[in-house]
């Protein structure tokens, strides 16, 4: 019996929009055949596009919203959509403050219901920093809340702490060789103001303990951070300035070298530890290494004139990791293989600068595992 025979006979027998196509379709043909199909037998995926069923989604006036032939990836991309559209119709509800200086409001919620279209769905309140002011705004995930919270959080805080916030400016500006030498990355600015918001993160919000979600939470947190922030703050101001110092003499001691493989991987460490932008970047944790990265970086410069075969050899060992970093950066994003890419920092440490001390044990094969482990997972 010729196939259209079947499917036409098939197509009178199902009713439409009832049960699933696959199950009815093989149903009818067991019943008119006796023959039962596998599951694994409907590989629609396998087919030619014109011979797979299109899908078209409507909205309620019968404008067309999407079309595709993949059910899942329609229900992903539309699910997405409606979000966004729900969360911008909701930026008049109960939370939707702008231009806020001062916790002066009651509780942020975890979570919040908001409709659209008929449609019930969970958003996040979060406090996203505007300036010198933060707004009330509701995002996708908790996740997206907690990192957008963790900015505006900030900008209230340097608010609160007023004169202490010019005092630290106006010493960390009279750090003028350090000031200097990013001057040439960015403007001065733009060191200055990423120094304050770091100094006010690392006092205030490096505990990892839960944010406030209550003005008496933020107000506690306030004074538990606040007679500590200025010698916290002086302390962080001398690291920059040693690990700018310190950049600027491997600039200095590359100027006299000729270019070779060693150099150029030198330039690009620097350019991956000193940018526009670093401090908010890598944060205080990682900073505190800086002055020890870059004097290692400046004692394998100053061992290249009469060491650059013994720089080869060592070199070999982290060629391949940093290539792989690079790889999984890329791929899986920058926060994945951060971890690997300061474990690198030390691997360079113990390349070329023993003398200095790594800030534990260090190997190629340490840092292999590691990438093997944020590449299955």
């Amino acid at each position: 019996v010729p196939a259209p025979d079947f499917a036409s006979a098939i197509c009178q027998s199902l009713k439409f929009g009832e049960g699933n196509l696959e199950q009815s379709v093989a149903h009818q043909l067991h019943r008119m055949t006796g023959v039962s199909l596998p599951r694994d037998a409907w590989d629609a995926d396998s087919l030619p596009s014109h011979l797979r069923m299109g899908i078209r989604v409507l909205d309620e006036s019968g404008k067309e919203l999407a079309h595709g032939l993949n059910p899942e990836q329609l229900m992903d991309k539309l699910g997405k959509r409606l979000k966004s559209v729900a969360l911008e119709s909701s930026a008049s509800g109960e939370w939707s403050r702008h231009s806020i200086q001062r916790w002066d409001f009651g509780e942020m919620p975890e979570w919040m219901q908001i409709s659209h279209g008929g449609t019930t769905m969970r958003a996040y309140p979060a406090l996203q920093s505007n300036g010198e002011r933060v707004d009330q705004v509701l995002v996708e995930t908790a996740e997206k809340a907690q990192a957008v919270t963790r900015a505006g959080l900030v900008t209230l805080l340097m608010n609160e702490l007023g004169s202490n916030v010019k005092y630290m400016r106006k010493e960390f500006l009279k750090l003028r060789d350090a000031n200097l030498v990013y001057q040439r990355l960015a403007p001065e600015s733009v060191l200055v103001d990423d120094f304050l918001l770091l100094a006010v993160e690392d006092v205030f919000l490096s505990d990892g303990k839960p944010l406030p979600r209550t003005h008496a939470e933020f107000e506690a947190l306030l004074e538990k951070g606040r007679g500590q922030f200025v010698a916290r703050a002086s302390e962080l101001a001398r690291t920059v300035s040693a690990a700018l110092i310190e950049f600027q003499a491997v600039r200095m001691a590359l100027a006299g070298q000729s270019e070779n493989a060693a150099t150029e991987d030198v330039e690009a460490q620097l350019a991956g530890l000193v940018f526009p932008g670093f401090l908010r970047s890598v944060g205080s944790e990682q900073l505190t290494q800086y002055p020890r990265y870059l004097k290692a970086a400046a004692r394998r410069v100053e061992k290249l004139e009469h060491g650059l075969a013994k720089d080869q050899q060592r070199a070999i060992e982290l060629k391949p990791l940093l290539d792989r970093v690079s790889m999984l950066s890329k791929s899986l994003g920058p926060e994945k293989v951060a971890k690997a890419r300061w474990m690198l920092e030390e691997l360079r440490v113990s390349l070329f600068a023993q003398e200095l001390g790594t800030a534990g044990p260090i190997s190629a094969r340490r840092i292999e595992k590691v990438l093997d482990s944020i590449a299955k997972a």
